[in-house]
């Protein structure tokens, strides 16, 4: 389904998306174009930003399997999601089809750049095979830290 909004302010409508044994958010085929993913705490627990800890899903936080044009995280910088403790990575892009997808205004790892706590993901932080990724910009800045393998690893695309 296109254009389904998953999420909400950090501060208030957010979701806690943890535990699971699998991914956290899964967004698979090209039919699932255009969707929007911001404001949650995918892998973690929500006390407050600062009071946070591990509760990672058992393989990536967002996992987005040949679909294009979605969004994780928002140009506005209180939609970013907390993305952490994940078995695998925290955020994946896979597949041939998989073009045009954003990624902005996220913690991915850690949840601040003031010296936050470290929510490694096992893998990457950010792992992408798909086509015309956009990661961070001017203004729309990605917090990446303490995960296990390479905070951006680019497979191909």
């Amino acid at each position: 389904m296109p254009g389904v909004k998953i999420g909400g302010a950090i501060f208030d409508s957010s979701n806690v998306i943890s535990g699971n044994d699998s991914v956290g958010v899964g967004i698979r085929s090209k039919g699932a174009r255009n969707n929007l993913v911001y404001g949650n705490y995918i892998g973690t627990t929500r006390a407050s930003l600062f009071a946070i800890s591990g509760l990672g899903n058992g393989a990536a936080g967002v996992y987005i399997d040949r679909a294009s044009g979605n969004s994780v995280g928002d140009i506005d910088i209180a939609r970013g999601n907390v993305i952490g403790d994940n078995g695998r990575d925290g955020i994946a892009i896979i597949g041939s089809t998989a073009n045009g997808n954003s990624i902005y205004n996220n913690f991915i790892g850690t949840n601040s750049g003031l010296g936050g706590v470290d929510l490694a993901n096992h893998f990457d932080g950010i792992y992408i095979e798909g086509s015309n990724t956009t990661v961070g910009g001017l203004d729309l800045t990605n917090e990446i830290a303490f995960n296990d393998w390479n905070g951006i690893f680019i497979k191909s695309g």
